[in-house]
């Protein structure tokens, strides 16, 4: 049985490697010349640049994924812990976050009175809810609003702080701005802020503060060879440079998809790629499982500026940095629909370099910074870089270095880039915001509700935006495709 899979990101590989394991004839189509989606790698001037994902978090997730296929992470590529696990520059104080409980125990209880002993407690009750979503929540199929009304469920809502947001959550056990900072920034990366992300997702931060952060080592890009690797051994077929714009439909079922002058027929079909896309493009409006109204009302994640800087000399950053800006609240108020941000925004930089020596000319730095702006952002090149020059400003403050006029490389990503090459909607770098009314069964359905052999999976679906969730939801639409459509 032919699976043709559209989308060589995370989620479109994770699943072609389970359904090829499987015994079908699986085919991934790429619109790019790389595979990877979000997590390419591009090379210039001796610099390797990961163009995406940087933070390896819950790595149980992916050694589940790796032992459903009978295989070892370690044969694919190999886990750096960090330490620190990252540094956060909140105001003028900057502060290194380590894995380690007696570094931890000093820098939290300088932050607020008892900090270390409620951070502890912080980590229990994130802890009973990581365990709890992790083991009933994450890997389960919703069908669906409906599918979640059960006492079962609900009483699991209640449990893990599904009606409440992130920021109402970290205030019950924090008093500083600091600690609030620090246990809030995660929302960014979950495609909303604070207010607006449900405080469930205080999982991600039982994650960054207790099983600390990895590095696959030499990047993600390793980590997309890898898993490109597994998918090679059990004969998935991959073309690149096949961008899938329409397809044919004989009654309920999906037969082609076509590129400009290409096509491929299948007998089952899981989208990967831009989910608004392909239900109202590629699928087009008989079709699809959500109108036009159902996307306006939507919560789209933000956009984002992303620069990938090759820089003269040593950096002293770590690894993973987050500067938290004085207007931190204005700036995550203006991701909703704002065309600008204020101009003390706050960011992330990743100073890969700082863990290997691989991806630099000798001596020099490999710093990626991401600036979270929303859909609406009055984007343009000259603009772009006036925000990453302020960046490198602000880096070169706190480090007493002229970062900006040591720039040996540069390349500037923003919003257009993001419609460009991944046909992102309203050029969001995350796909659907993490909020409350788009959880779980509230997320986008996994399967189309007319044409039986057309599924879907990656950040929009459940359970949502991450690389880990990302492998989660192929593992379920894997799961849905051998129930729906057995091998005889």
């Amino acid at each position: 049985m032919d699976v043709v899979i559209v989308g060589a990101g995370f989620g479109g590989l994770a699943s072609a490697a389970l359904l090829a394991n499987l015994g079908y004839s699986v085919t991934v189509l790429e619109k790019n010349n790389e595979v990877g989606g979000r997590s390419r790698v591009f090379r210039d001037k001796g610099y390797t640049f990961d163009m995406g994902p940087s933070w390896y978090l819950m790595p149980e997730v992916f050694e589940n994924y790796f032992k459903k296929l009978g295989k070892n992470i370690d044969d694919y590529y190999q886990l750096k812990l960090l330490d620190p696990s990252f540094r956060i520059y909140y105001s003028e104080t900057a502060i290194n976050v380590s894995k380690t409980g007696e570094k931890r125990k000093r820098i939290f209880d300088n932050l607020e009175n008892d900090g270390y002993e409620k951070f502890q407690n912080y980590l229990k009750v994130t802890g009973e809810i990581y365990a709890k979503t992790m083991g009933e929540l994450l890997y389960k199929q919703y069908k669906g609003f409906f599918s979640m009304l059960s006492p079962f469920l609900l009483k699991m809502a209640i449990n893990t702080q599904f009606f409440q947001s992130m920021s109402k959550f970290n205030s019950k056990f924090f008093d500083s701005e600091e600690l609030r900072a620090l246990t809030g920034f995660s929302s960014v990366f979950l495609g909303g802020t604070p207010e607006s992300i449900p405080a469930v997702y205080s999982m991600v931060n039982y994650s960054i503060f207790q099983q600390g952060v990895f590095y696959p080592e030499g990047g993600f890009g390793k980590m997309v060879d890898g898993i490109m690797k597994l998918c090679l051994e059990v004969g998935v077929k991959f073309k690149t440079g096949f961008e899938v714009k329409r397809s044919e439909t004989d009654r309920k079922r999906m037969t082609k998809v076509f590129s400009d002058d290409k096509e491929i027929s299948g007998d089952i079909f899981l989208f990967n790629s831009d989910y608004v896309n392909a239900d109202s493009k590629v699928i087009g409006d008989s079709y699809s499982n959500y109108g036009k109204k159902y996307w306006e009302r939507a919560n789209i994640a933000p956009s984002a500026i992303l620069a990938y800087c090759g820089i003269k000399g040593d950096i002293p950053l770590e690894h993973h940095n987050i500067f938290i800006g004085k207007s931190a609240k204005s700036h995550y108020d203006s991701l909703e629909a704002s065309e600008t941000i204020p101009e003390d925004f706050s960011f992330y930089a990743s100073l890969r370099s700082k863990s290997d020596s691989e991806i630099s000319p000798s001596g020099n730095s490999n710093l990626f910074i991401l600036i979270p702006v929303s859909q609406n952002f009055n984007d343009s090149p000259q603009i772009r870089e006036r925000y990453v020059i302020s960046a490198l400003n602000r880096i070169s403050h706190v480090t007493g270095l002229n970062i900006a006029g040591s720039i040996d490389f540069m390349r500037i990503y923003g919003k257009g880039d993001f419609i460009n090459d991944y046909n992102a909607f309203k050029g969001t770098a995350f796909g659907l915001s993490q909020t409350i009314r788009q959880t779980a069964g509230f997320r986008p359905l996994m399967r189309n509700r007319y044409l039986e052999n057309v599924f879907y999976a990656g950040q929009y679906t459940h359970p949502g935006i991450g690389v880990p969730m990302v492998f989660i939801a192929a593992e379920i639409v894997s799961s849905m495709i051998q129930k729906s459509f057995p091998l005889k």
